[in-house]
């Protein structure tokens, strides 16, 4: 039998195709570049602005990141977001929050990274407008008196923070302003109004409305308050008890003798016996005869003490006695609060957790972070940008904002006291800074002060905050700048202010993510929620609730996603939502996971329980799933007017 005979071209493609068919090469084709996609910015205003991109990770685990900067070599980078290995666009944004100048050209673009390399995508620009000095008219006066005159302006702030006053005098020039007030920074016309005592009866005075913000200094047009002669004989005037008394509403009951002239009547009101509010006058004849008259009140705070006394006006003035009412305080139901985190659309969104309705939207200037109630259920404090808005549970409606009470957007912490004194606030305040706390009183809002510590440099962004059940120690805890370093816990003596440091994590990397500090209804321990999506490292952290110490942590699934934790009422539960996986259920008692909620309804960014513990509820952008935790069933699925739903918490209600 003849041998055949091969070149070594043939026996290199036969070597080729058994390689190729049979024993497999052991190696995988690395990913493609991600695709970037610059897009257009969003919300910009005055010293802020939203960048915006999207992303095809193609695959490959990847990062991505805005730079930007007031020229095309940009200068500066936002913190990287990971958006996965799937092969989809991934939308991506960073709100760049007070970082901006006024009437400034910055240019950024979307950049992505995965295993094969960066990719870089288109760039763009936005302009931030140029500021515009307030409009500013003003009003004629109101409440004119013997000794006293209300003046009245508006003003428009066009966007700028802005403050208005009002100067007075003899003529016109003036020669006395009254003290300045924050007239916020929106941009349609804000009356507003200033009472002034001890002039002069029956002298004409000079006014005129003024207004400033960083475009310069407006005036309103001069009109004149000419205050009442004096006068011998005016009515008799008596304050008469209150009547109708509700937790919201009142009726204030006087009585007037005009004495014979043209009278008019009214009340002054408010939660001191300086007052501070007037009612409209009502006229009350020109008989000889004492008249009753009365006026309703609404919008008031329950559990509140208010003064009144009822004014007579005829011929001369005339005051009546001091009085004062309670408003009882009603009762207060439990409500869902949730942060709508869609460009364009910010707001909190108030569901009725017994009938799983949405009851109302608060609309929001700005991107809205965490949320935390008062003890008493009344109010809700919500971080919006980097100030905090005072929530009333009663009317759903934001009371008060207290500018710049947190730093950088989407860096803040909230926590407040459990006897309801005081909320705590921890934030950066700029990026690459350590981070601080802020202290804040409940009732007058304002900062008491800042906590800060030597020991917290290096430690920029915080990423829990919680309060021990007895108001004492705070707990905070912070990513290093480093990331290859542990996060670190830190006990805050709320008596003194004084920071200490009570743990590092087990992980040499920081983890955590934000918002993730839960703690046991008795104070003995504080959660925290940590995961890596490259390495097994995916747990929960325990630290001792007395001492700060690391006492260990609770094994997670390698491919966990853990966003957030619930401790349930009895402190027997520790409920985990996951990103990726679903909720895991964790037994306090003995620091282990018994079993993970799976499924489509699962997943989520934040997770609250019921008062009663009978319910979970779990954020996931456009829905909200609800969990029977007696059969570990999803019940419910609640929609409404939101597409980013981000942040819950629950309020405690009361009866």
């Amino acid at each position: 039998m003849r041998a055949r005979r091969y070149h070594l071209g043939d026996l290199a493609a036969i070597f080729l195709l058994i390689g190729a068919s049979g024993c497999g090469s052991g190696f995988e084709n690395p990913p493609d570049l991600p695709n970037v996609d610059t897009q257009a910015a969003s919300q910009v205003d005055l010293t802020s602005g939203t960048l915006n991109g999207g992303v095809n990770p193609n695959g490959g685990n990847t990062t991505a990141w805005f730079e930007w900067g007031p020229d095309p070599t940009y200068g500066h980078s936002t913190d990287a977001q990971a958006v996965g290995g799937g092969k989809n666009i991934i939308a991506v944004d960073q709100r760049l929050q007070d970082v901006l100048a006024p009437n400034q050209t910055y240019y950024y673009r979307l950049v992505a990274a995965n295993e094969s390399g960066t990719a870089y995508g288109r760039s763009m620009s936005f302009a931030t407008p140029a500021p515009q000095a307030p409009g500013v008219a003003t009003a004629a006066p109101s409440v004119i008196t013997q000794t006293g005159c209300t003046f009245n302006g508006t003003a428009n702030p066009h966007g700028a923070p802005t403050t208005g006053w009002f100067e007075w005098g003899a003529d016109t020039n003036y020669g006395t302003a009254t003290s300045p007030q924050s007239l916020g920074n929106g941009s349609l016309d804000l009356p507003f109004g200033q009472p002034v005592a001890g002039l002069t009866a029956e002298t004409a005075y000079h006014y005129r409305a003024a207004a400033d913000n960083a475009a310069g200094t407006t005036f309103g047009q001069d009109q004149v308050c000419a205050t009442l002669a004096v006068t011998t004989n005016p009515p008799t005037v008596t304050t008469e008890p209150a009547t109708d008394i509700l937790p919201t509403t009142v009726t204030l009951n006087g009585t007037i003798n005009p004495k014979g002239m043209d009278a008019f009547g009214r009340f002054e009101w408010g939660p001191t016996a300086a007052y501070g509010n007037v009612t409209a006058e009502q006229y009350a004849g020109n008989g000889s005869t004492a008249v009753p008259f009365s006026v309703g009140l609404t919008g008031l705070a329950q559990g509140t003490q208010y003064h009144y006394r009822a004014i007579g006006r005829g011929d001369g003035e005339a005051a009546g006695q001091d009085q004062a009412f309670t408003a009882p305080v009603g009762a207060i139901p439990s409500r869902l609060y949730l942060s709508n985190r869609a460009p364009g659309a910010y707001k909190i969104i108030v569901i009725d957790p017994e009938t799983n309705a949405q009851v109302a939207s608060i609309p929001l200037t700005a991107e809205p972070a965490e949320l935390a109630p008062s003890p008493d259920g009344r109010t809700v404090y919500a971080i919006v940008g980097s100030d905090l808005a005072v929530i009333d549970v009663l009317t759903n409606t934001i009371v008060d904002t207290i500018v710049g009470a947190g730093g950088q957007q989407e860096t803040n912490q909230v926590a407040v006291h459990p006897d309801g004194s005081t909320v705590y606030i921890a934030s950066r305040p700029s990026s690459g800074t350590a981070f601080e706390v802020r202290v804040i009183d409940a009732t007058t809002h304002a900062v008491l002060g800042t906590i800060t510590n030597a020991g917290f440099a290096g430690c920029f962004l915080p990423v829990g905050l919680a309060i021990h059940p007895s108001g004492n120690p705070l707990y905070a805890a912070c990513r290093d700048t480093d990331s290859t370093k542990p996060d670190r816990f830190y006990l805050i003596d709320t008596t003194t202010n004084a920071a200490a440091m009570g743990a590092t994590f087990q992980s040499d990397q920081n983890l955590t993510y934000i918002n993730s500090m839960s703690i046991r209804p008795d104070g003995t321990a504080v959660y925290l929620a940590r995961s890596n999506s490259t390495a097994p490292l995916s747990d929960v952290e325990i630290f001792d609730g007395a001492t700060g110490a690391n006492v260990g942590g609770i094994p997670l699934p390698s491919n966990a996603l853990p966003r957030a934790g619930t401790v349930s009422p009895d402190g027997s539960r520790l409920y985990v939502v996951d990103q990726a996986l679903g909720v895991h259920v964790i037994d306090t008692a003995m620091n282990t996971r018994l079993l993970t909620l799976s499924g489509s309804k699962s997943r989520g960014y934040d997770i609250a329980i019921s008062t009663d513990g009978a319910r979970l509820y779990t954020a996931y952008l456009s829905s909200v799933f609800v969990n029977q935790t007696a059969t570990n069933s999803w019940a419910a699925t609640i929609t409404g007017s939101f597409a980013g739903g981000y942040l819950l918490t629950m309020t405690p209600g009361h009866p």
